[in-house]
C-alpha cells in the first residue's frame, strides 16, 4: 500500500556533519549509511533514542561522497567525486577495496535486485557495471550517455528493460540521479569549489 505523503508526522530528527547527499538502510533495522559533503560515511541508528552519528574509520573519499549502496548485509559501497568506489566492511567500519572507477564525479550508485551487480554514473558519460562481491568491473558494454548525470531530478533511470536491451546478464532497477537541497534552496555541488583534503587541512 502506498504511503499517503500528507498523513507523515515527523517523529524524530538528528544532525549529520555536513550535508547529507546518500543514504542506504540495512535491512530489517534502523541503521542507517550516509555519505557527506565531508568526504566521509557515517553509520547511525535512527531508532537509538538519541541517534548518534559515528564516522567511518581508515583512509576514505578525496572528495564529496554522492552514492553509497549495502551489496551484503554487512558490506556497503560508496561512491564518490574522486571518482572512486570503495568497499567498506560494516562491523569495524573499516575499508576493504577501493577501485578507480570513473575519469569524473561520480553521481549515483545502484545494486541490482539479486545483490550481485552495482551500477554507478558519472560525469564521464558513462553507466558501469560491478560485481559487488570482487569489485571487477566492465560486466559487458558500458551504457554512454549524452550530457550529464544528475542536471535534473531523474536524469537518468536504468531499469530492466534498458539493461537487457544492452543484453546485460544482470537487471539494475531504480538508479535515479537527483539533486540535494541544502537551506530549503537547491544544491549545485558541481558548480561549486569542491576542496581537496590538503586545503581542507589547511
Amino acid at each position: 500500500m502506498t504511503s499517503d505523503p500528507t498523513k507523515l508526522k515527523l517523529t524524530k530528527e538528528f544532525n549529520l556533519p555536513g550535508i547529507a547527499f546518500c543514504v542506504a538502510r540495512v535491512p530489517n533495522s534502523g541503521r542507517l549509511i550516509f555519505g557527506s559533503s565531508d568526504f566521509k560515511l557515517y553509520d547511525v541508528d535512527a531508532l537509538a533514542e538519541k541517534p548518534q552519528p559515528t564516522p567511518f574509520n581508515g583512509e576514505g573519499h578525496q572528495s564529496y561522497v554522492t552514492g553509497v549502496v549495502l551489496a551484503t548485509p554487512n558490506t556497503a559501497v560508496s561512491g564518490s567525486y574522486d571518482g572512486k568506489l570503495m568497499w567498506w566492511n560494516l562491523e569495524n567500519k573499516e575499508p576493504t577495496r577501493t577501485v578507480a572507477a570513473h575519469e569524473m564525479w561520480i553521481r549515483r550508485l545502484a545494486v541490482s535486485p539479486d545483490g550481485k551487480t552495482i551500477a554507478s554514473v558519472a560525469d564521464d558519460m558513462q553507466c558501469k557495471l560491478w560485481n559487488a562481491e570482487t569489485g571487477e568491473g566492465d560486466l559487458g558494454n558500458h551504457v554512454r550517455h549524452e550530457g550529464r548525470f544528475g542536471r535534473s531530478a531523474g536524469a537518468l533511470h536504468l531499469g530492466s528493460a534498458s539493461a537487457a536491451s544492452l543484453n546485460r546478464r544482470h537487471s539494475v532497477a531504480g538508479v535515479f540521479a537527483r539533486h540535494q537541497t541544502a537551506g530549503g534552496r537547491r544544491h549545485r555541488p558541481d558548480r561549486e569549489h569542491r576542496p581537496s583534503r590538503s586545503e581542507r587541512s589547511d
